[in-house]
């Protein structure tokens, strides 16, 4: 890491319109924006010139900086940067292990070693991700080290999310099909276990993402499909969990909660039908459609999901870790139903054995029709499938 320091004006910000002499104006001190919106453009030159000219920097020479300036006016320059993401990950990873762009569902913090960022400091920072930049600024000075790298986190994050819509956006165009997208990773094995089972003539595609999207990233998948393009032949349907209720709500303003929803451009979503047997507790995720008896099969190794209410947590005979225990007693009575979600690997039994499979496994036995998951019921989905044919049974006009 390279830093150049160098004197500048004390920004307050970036004008939010043009004024004349004497006018009121509002200047924006905190934001994101991107390399597809006019004012990332406009705002970069004007750092380039405040910053980066000043310490013989030439922009088009650089994908990612940091500038960090002073209550003094003083600011330094970060380029040769590198970045510390911490995230969530969708498996098991152990210590030294390669991690994948897959590998990654949310970045939460962005952070660079060495630089130390002050209450009353400015900060300024690009980055490249694929082919976008983003930008962030916070001219306030009244913020903390914890809450830049925050927001580098989010900003980050955006720019993942982004990358893996654009390539979805090319597999969908250059496949006449229609296509399902979904929250999970493997969310499209369960469908399609289904679908060869409930309606075998029925085609569809999957636009599987390099990365899993979570509700909100699909929401936002919804969005920009339908207003920005490019113009769809095949119709796009993304399916909802119905376990967080700030979606559902989302969902429900676009249209019919439980029927589907319309947002132009040939692009539909629907939040998973609530199965008979899940009445009693209707936040369904897509495992929830199975029943218990085939959510709890066990794979050759004796391995098998396992509900919140079966496990408790423990530590290991040495007290070394914490892990979770399957209880002696069975389920709780009186809970509602959720799937474990940590980490598989810290279920064990009395013998330190792991006893627990991912729900990443349990979709591929299922998919795979592997020894002991060649017979699951897929009633379960039968509503969902209704929802998918009456949304494909939708004359649409096709662009010219």
């Amino acid at each position: 890491m390279r830093k150049i320091t160098v004197q500048a004006g004390p920004m307050a910000g970036f004008a939010a319109h043009s004024a004349t002499e004497g006018a009121d104006i509002r200047v924006v001190q905190q934001g994101f924006c991107f390399a597809d919106t006019p004012e990332f453009y406009l705002f970069i030159n004007q750092i380039e010139e405040e910053f980066l000219a000043p310490a013989g920097i030439l922009g088009d020479q650089l994908t990612k900086f940091i500038v960090v300036q002073h209550a003094d006016a003083s600011a330094d320059v970060f380029i040769d940067i590198e970045f510390i993401v911490e995230g969530v990950v969708t498996r098991d990873v152990e210590a030294g292990e390669p991690v994948l762009v897959s590998d990654i569902s949310k970045i939460e913090t962005c952070r660079i070693e060495g630089i130390s960022i002050r209450p009353d400091d400015s900060v300024v920072c690009a980055i490249k991700m694929g082919w976008k930049y983003g930008l962030y600024f916070d001219f306030r000075r009244k913020t903390s080290e914890q809450e830049v790298w925050q927001q580098l986190g989010q900003l980050c994050n955006t720019l993942h999310t982004d990358r893996s819509i654009a390539n979805i956006q090319r597999r969908v165009l250059r496949d006449r099909k229609p296509h399902i997208i979904t929250e999970g990773k493997t969310d499209w094995k369960h469908l399609e276990a289904a679908r060869r089972v409930l309606e075998p003539t029925l085609v569809l595609g999957y636009a599987q993402s390099e990365a899993p999207f979570g509700d909100a990233e699909l929401l936002r998948l919804c969005r920009r499909i339908a207003e920005f393009g490019p113009e769809n032949r095949s119709k796009v349907i993304a399916i909802f969990d119905r376990d967080n209720p700030d979606i559902v709500r989302d969902l429900a303003r676009q249209g019919n909660i439980d029927s589907y929803q319309v947002w132009g451009n040939n692009v539909y979503s629907l939040a998973l039908p609530v199965p008979v047997h899940r009445q009693s507790c209707p936040h369904v995720c897509i495992e929830m459609l199975y029943s218990d008896d085939d959510l709890v099969r066990r794979d050759i190794h004796g391995r098998r999901l396992y509900f919140e209410d079966e496990l408790e947590r423990a530590t290991t005979p040495q007290g070394s870790f914490e892990r979770h225990r399957p209880r002696e007693s069975g389920r709780q009575q009186g809970q509602a139903r959720k799937l474990f979600s940590g980490r598989a690997r810290l279920v064990l039994d009395d013998n330190g054995r792991q006893v627990a499979m991912t729900k990443s496994d349990f979709a591929n036995h299922v998919y795979d029709q592997d020894t002991g998951f060649d017979d699951i019921d897929f009633s379960g989905f039968r509503k969902t499938f209704d929802l998918i044919k009456a949304i494909l049974a939708i004359d649409a006009v096709l662009p010219s």
